[in-house]
This record gives structure tokens, sequence and C-alpha cells, in this order.
């Protein structure tokens, strides 16, 4: 994860070992030419790590989305790591190649891991902020050009005079091309970075092109000639500057406030450090995902500091004060602290907003939930409809989504089934992660031990390669607290009555949460950001919705390649290892490899922040209304739901699909959601009840009719039977003689009194 946990982080930015990128990258290539043996053993060590890669044999022949053949690359894993260069190299360029080739994989949860140098030490700074602008009665898009810091620094820059007055005369001037690219292409395609979707990709390098670390594996000729043509004719040329992190100096300080300034470098470097802090330890490990200017701003805020004299800081932001956005409810990680989701209720736009900024960490399954109520008896207080919006969102635990869109979407049932691939090391693998008590299996309430998953295997046929998958099993969900929140619910919202704002970098559990949307028909995905040159047909709603494990789990799971990484420094980081499949498809694709294409694309080319809030309620409140008569006809699953529709199973209920003219046909119905405590399984079209695990120390009231029933019937059943062996025994001892009813002999005494102290006696 280290490759993607320092983006936009200067975390000891305060020094003065500054040099232009080519004066930088020659002195590193001279100083540190490579061992060959050690490369390779590197390369070697990688290759067998990569064996048991989730993705190993679906990579070779990927199962195409149904509009594009070669939507995914077919790829030789082994032919890539064995065609990067080990003989005379030294260790920056072979770090650079070995880090994009990691980056071919298109996998974010598998990163690489370049230790001999400590890259993450190095930042390189580009010389312009880029910003797009739309304009909605042209509909197009142009790309401008401002300051990255303060001026009186860009003496640090090549051509620095001519480069400030281009840049000075030009800030209301678009930018034709950056290196002979149209500036939107050259964010897309920065550092060789692509993952599955273009319009992704873009948004990720939306903040690393600025300001970033060698992790993100950027080619010498895109350091070291950086030229900037205008529209006008306008033109520079200069060099990205290179910042060494690892020597300090004091000389330039971020407040003129010597204890603010000492307060803010600590600050940056705890917060590095949590950083870098990621383990096998915590599997939801999010991107946090933020600029230099928000841990600035946060800084600010927590401190009481005012006054931005800081040392290469991005572009001066609006002061959010002046439009501020009050949450109402806020959740905080226990295991990161990073604000987890907010809510609140839009009394002038008449709407209740979400927005959701990450997925938190282990620790914050119930918790969560405890505020995901809240939130949900407050939006349950109107009938305003629901805006979800997703900020950049790096993942962390599903279950949090889980609890978010089950509570906001209550007649939905979402679910997914996850997989690992058969593996001679998979009972350690379960025994690792068993720890956590994060799976159960299928259709049971049972938790995932590693005698379960060790048959019953499924053969998928991916090419002409066969791939082994285990048994199904499913996350640990509280959905008996869930099913008793949604019981108190007054006002439940329909699908048409939500939206789910994304910007399609939406990773893993983000991922997960919005592909659970739109496959279930829980709401209205919109996609905002990306490239706004490239078409909507192909803007994915998210990206890998899997697990991964982290460097430290290889010492439980793969320690024969964890002392070789730690000896040789070179390897991968983390690497996916659990596939997620959505319950009701009818094939066994992971959705790593299922596309889902946005209901529509709004014309918001930029980061979601609350400064911008307005703009995105109104893209939002558009949607929304244009759906009472309007849909998309590819997302089968989002119906509008009516009493009209009437199902023979009367636990089914649903409502109109979409036409071919992509309006609401009144004359066809779907099911798509079954009652409470059901799930709708779309493959055998039928309700299945919901595996429910009680709370501790709680007895529901269903068990305890169960109980009172079963009681009556034991007593019935004791009645019965007494009488039955009372009938016997007369027969008996009356056939025996024992018994008679002769009246002729009184076998009692007349003078009998029963003993009062039976009982007593009998004790």
């Amino acid at each position: 994860m280290k490759a993607f946990l320092f983006i936009l982080l200067l975390s000891t930015i305060y020094t003065l070992d500054i040099k232009n990128a080519s004066e930088f990258i020659e002195k590193l290539r001279n100083e540190n030419p490579a061992n060959e043996t050690i490369l390779q053993n590197g390369i070697n060590t990688t290759l067998e790590l990569l064996k048991h890669y989730l993705f190993y044999t679906v990579a070779a022949h990927p199962p195409p989305p149904p509009f594009s053949d070669n939507y995914f690359p077919e790829l030789d894993i082994v032919k890539m790591f064995k065609d990067i260069k080990t003989n005379n190299t030294n260790y920056f360029d072979f770090g650079n190649e070995f880090t994009r080739t990691v980056f071919k994989l298109n996998d974010l949860h598998t990163s690489p891991y370049f230790g001999i140098l400590p890259f993450e030490k190095y930042a390189y700074v580009c010389p312009i902020y880029l910003t797009s602008r739309y304009d909605k009665e042209k509909n197009i898009a142009k790309m401008y050009g401002s300051f990255s810091f303060d001026v009186k620094y860009y003496n640090y820059f090549k051509n620095s005079e001519h480069v400030i007055q281009t840049i000075q005369k030009n800030l209301n001037t678009s930018i034709k091309t950056i290196n002979n690219k149209d500036p939107f292409i050259f964010i897309q395609e920065f550092a060789g970075i692509k993952l599955r979707n273009k319009h992704s990709a873009y948004v990720f390098n939306q903040l690393t092109y600025t300001q970033n670390n060698f992790y993100i594996p950027v080619d010498y000729d895109e350091l070291t000639n950086f030229t900037v043509v205008y529209a006008n004719g306008d033109n520079f040329t200069t060099e990205y500057l290179v910042q060494n992190n690892t020597a300090t100096s004091n000389d330039i300080m971020f407040y003129e406030n010597e204890d603010d300034n000492e307060k803010f470098v600590n600050y940056l470097n705890n917060y590095n450090d949590n950083l870098n802090s990621f383990s096998s330890n915590n599997v939801f490990a999010s991107l946090p995902f933020k600029s230099l200017d928000d841990i600035i701003l946060e800084f600010e805020e927590k401190n009481g500091v005012k006054g931005n004299n800081m040392f290469l800081t991005p572009i001066k932001i609006k002061n959010k004060n002046d439009n501020t956005i009050n949450w109402t409810y806020s959740y905080t990680s226990l295991d990161n602290q990073l604000v987890v989701f907010q809510c609140r209720v839009d009394e002038e736009n008449e709407v209740n907003v979400m927005r959701i900024n990450n997925f938190g960490g282990v620790s914050d399954s119930d918790p969560s939930l405890d505020v995901a109520e809240k939130c949900a008896l407050l939006f349950d207080e109107n009938k305003y409809r629901i805006v979800i919006i997703f900020p950049r969102n790096g993942g962390g635990n599903p279950i949090i989504g889980y609890n978010i869109i089950r509570l906001l979407s209550p007649y939905i049932l979402t679910r997914n089934t996850l997989r690992i691939k058969k593996d001679e090391n998979m009972e350690k693998f379960i025994e690792t992660y068993n720890i956590y008590n994060l799976f159960v299996e299928l259709n049971s309430t049972n938790k995932v031990k590693g005698e379960y998953i060790k048959d019953d295997f499924i053969q998928e046929k991916y090419g002409e390669k066969i791939e082994e998958w285990s048994k199904p099993f499913a996350w640990r969900v509280n959905q008996s607290r869930i099913e008793k929140i949604k019981k108190n619910l007054k006002h439940k919202r329909t699908p048409t009555e939500i939206v789910v704002m994304t910007d399609g970098f939406a990773l893993s559990a983000a991922s997960i949460f919005m592909k659970n949307v739109y496959k279930s028909g829980a709401g209205i995905v919109i996609g905002y950001n990306g490239n706004p040159n490239l078409p909507d047909d192909i803007f994915d709603i998210s990206q890998s919705p899997s697990g991964v494990m982290g460097l430290n789990g290889y010492k439980n799971v793969y320690p024969e390649n964890y002392e070789i990484i730690s000896k040789y420094g070179i390897d991968l980081s983390s690497m996916t290892c659990i596939a997620t499949f959505h319950e009701f498809q009818e094939s066994h694709i992971p959705e790593e490899y299922d596309v889902q294409i946005a209901d529509k694309r709004v014309k918001i080319f930029k980061f979601y922040d609350d400064i911008y809030y307005q703009e995105f309620i109104n893209e939002a409140i558009e949607v929304l209304d244009s759906y009472q008569e309007n849909c998309n006809p590819n997302h089968t699953m989002l119906v509008l739901f009516s009493d009209e529709c009437k199902f023979d199973d009367k636990l089914l209920h649903g409502g109109f699909k979409c036409g071919s003219d992509s309006k609401w046909d009144r004359s066809n119905c779907i099911p798509v959601y079954c009652d409470s405590g059901y799930y709708y399984n779309k493959i055998s079209n039928s309700c299945i009840k919901y595996p429910m695990e009680e709370e501790p120390g709680k007895e529901p009231a269903d068990k305890k009719i169960h109980i009172k029933n079963n009681l009556w019937m034991i007593i019935i059943i004791i009645v019965i039977a007494l009488a039955i062996l009372i009938v016997v025994g007369i027969i008996i001892m009356y056939k025996k003689k024992l018994l008679c009813f002769n009246k002729q002999k009184n076998l009692i005494p007349d003078d009998y009194e029963p003993s009062t102290n039976l009982i007593r006696d009998s004790q």
C-alpha cells in the first residue's frame, strides 16, 4: 500500500535540498549502480508470490464486458516481470520500471515494494497547477494553469523568470498542450498509470501529477522536459523540482511564528507516520487522499492557527469559513482518526445529504452503525429525497457500507459472496484473517474456519485456463440490529428517491458499496469528474472490489517470501487475495471484472469539496426529478416502485421496468426485493430468508414464541403419554387380577384417611 499512501504528502517539506529533476536523477543513477543478483532475486521472489495472486489466471484471459472485447488487457504476468532489466542498470531506473510493471496489473490493491532506496523521501513537484473549467453553453471543458505555490520560490525552477511571466500572463488563457499532449490526456496518462478505467486514472492522477514521491513511477522525460503551450501560442519549458526530504533546514518556515511552525511540522510528521503504519492487522486500509491544502486547513482548524506563509503549497483556496456546511452527525474512524461519513438535512434544498469519505477500519463495524442509525432516523423525520456523495473514496471496511445502504435504501437487501482461489496456503490464510471474525459461512451465521473451504471448489474457465474458487462465504453483518432499526422507520425511501454520486475512483469497499447499489437497484448512480473529453458510456462507477493482504501478512501465510523481501527489499507490499461476487448475478465473474456504467454523468469536472456543495446538490436534484419519468434501460434492477405490481410469491415486490425508450414501462412489472428479512435471488426468482445472528444477551420475540409453542407441545405430549401409561397399567393389572371391579370386597378400608404430610413425607 505504500505506493498509494503518500499522495501529495511532503512530510518534511521545510528542506532546502532542492534540485531540478535532471540533476537529481543523474546523481541517483551515478551513485547507485545496481547489484544484478539482488535485482534478479527480487524479480524471482515477486513471481513466486504472484502465483498466489488472486487474479493470476484470470488476468491472462479476463472475461470481457458486453460492450467491448478488449476493455481489459490480457496480461502475461511472467513475461512482464522477466522483461524488467536487471543488468547494467541502477536502482533508480530499476525501481521505476519495477513499479510501472506492478501498475500494469491495473490493480491498486497489488502494490510494489522497493526498499533499497527510500523513494518516499524524495518528492517531485510540478511547476503548474491545472484546473479544468466547463462551459455548459458551449458544452466544452478547457484546462487552465496557475502557480503551484508562492511565486518567490519559483527561482528554483529552470528558466524561472520566463516561467513566472508566462504563467502570470496566461492565468485566464486555456492550455493547448502539455508535453505535446492534450492537457486532459497528460493527466490521464501521467506516470503510465492507466488503471482499468480511463476516467478513474484521470481522477487518481489529478493528485499524482502535482506533488508526489517516486513510488509513483515517473519517466525521466516526463520530469525533465516539461513544456506547456497555451491557446494563444505562448509557451514555456522547464523541469520538475525534486526535493530531498531526508535533509532538513530551518531557513524556510511554514509559519512566521516558530511555535506554529514547530506544531505544523510535528503534525505533518505524525500524519506521515500514521500512513506508514499499515500492516496486515488492519485489512481495511483506506486511502485518505488528502492534499497538502486539506492537511493545512485541518491543522489550522484544530490548532486555531491563521496565515499561509507556506513553502511549496498548492493553490491558495477559498476560506471554507465563507461556505461552511454544518453536518449534523459525523463518524470518525477508531483506527485511523479519519472522518468516515457525515450527514445532514438540507432544508433549503429539501434533500437529505450524506458524504462518505472512506469506510474506516476493522474496529468501526459496530460503532459506525450507531451513527448510521442516527443519520437514518434524522432523515426519517422528513420525506425529502437522499443524496450520497463520494469524494475520492479510498475504501476501508465493507461492513460500514452494508450498514449505510441497508438503512438508507431499506427495501433492498444487498448481499455479496466472497471466494479465494484454491491454494496450498488457504487454511493459513483463513486462520490469519479469521481472528477478526469478519466472515460467516454462506446462508449461515457460523464463523468461517479452515475446514469450511477444504472442498466443494468450483471451476471457471478463462480462455484456455481453469481457475478453482473456494466455497463461497460472506461478510458478517449485524442484520438483526439493522432489521430492528428498519422497523422503526416511518418514511422509507424507494430507490428512485436516492442518488449516489461517484467520481469513478471509488476503491475497494467503496466499490463494493457502489456495485451493490447498482446491481441490487438500491439507487440511482451518478458519475462526476473524470476526463471531460472521454465518452460517458465508459464511465465505470468504481474499481477493485476485493480484499487485500499487506506485507506483514506474509509473515504468517508466505513466510519464505517475507524473509526474501526483508533481505532484498524488492517485492509486493500488498496483494489482492479475496474476490467479491454479487449474489444475484448469473455468472461467476469476479466483480473486479464486472463493469457497471453510471446511470447518468453530470457535467462537474472537479473533486468534491464542501465549497462546491450547492453545485453538486443542484445536479443531484435535477437527476432525481428526471427519474420520475426517465430512466436508464441498461440498469435492469432499478425499477419505479409500484403497488400495482403483483407476483405469485407474496413475499416478492417490485415495480415498473425501464423501457428501451428510456421511459418507465408501466405495463412491465419485475420483482426486485422481498419482505424484510428476506433477500431476492434473481437467479431463482425467489425470496430466501436471510440468516441473522442475534445480538448478545438478547432473545428475539419470535424465538420466545417458538419456545412457548414448544413448551405447550411438550406438556401435551407428556399428558398424552401419561394417559396411555395409565390405561396400559390398568389393563395389565386387570389381566393379572391385581385389580378388579367386584363390589363384594372393598379393597380400601372405610376408616382410611389420606396423610396431610404426603408431599412432605415424599420429600
